[in-house]
């Protein structure tokens, strides 16, 4: 019992800590509709997106314009910014269209997200369990792609 007394400080410290650091990424929480997939974009995705250091563009079979090259590391941190500030999150009806680039979200060696981009700038995160539902659109993130493809891309 004395054990479990002393051991007690620990532990309130221990579920803390881990509430902070694992309940306020609730990426692998289901999303059953847009708007629960908007608060989980505003609240934990963006900020992790927008936390990277390195975010990998893969042009896809589907993208209206093949010419671009097919991948692209963006690395510099004005060009992640110039992505980030493009996604802007906003209450747009999902449209069904075909995704033309995956943006691969990473810090260090972990991938924080996976979104995927139509060619008007549509965009979403993938989610596992649910529907990955549309939490913006803006012309310009498709552009700003486009060009970094061009840019820092290999065929």
């Amino acid at each position: 019992m004395r054990t479990l007394l002393r051991m007690l400080p620990l532990l309130v410290l221990f579920c803390v800590t881990a509430t902070a650091t694992y309940g306020a990424d609730d990426h692998e929480k289901d999303a059953e509709t847009q708007k629960a997939a908007l608060g989980q974009g505003k609240g934990s995705d963006l900020p992790a997106i927008k936390s990277c250091d390195r975010i990998e563009i893969v042009l896809e079979k589907t993208a209206p314009d093949q010419s671009l090259p097919k991948k692209a590391n963006i690395t510099d941190a004005d060009d992640l910014k110039k992505i980030t500030d493009a996604m802007k999150i906003s209450e747009v009806e999902p449209s069904a269209g075909e995704i033309a680039m995956t943006l691969r979200c990473f810090k260090g060696p972990k991938m924080l997200r996976q979104v995927w981009v139509y060619g008007d700038g549509e965009w979403g995160v993938v989610r596992l369990n649910t529907p990955s539902w549309t939490l913006g659109k803006n012309a310009e993130l498709a552009t700003a792609l486009a060009d970094l493809l061009k840019a820092n891309g290999k065929k």
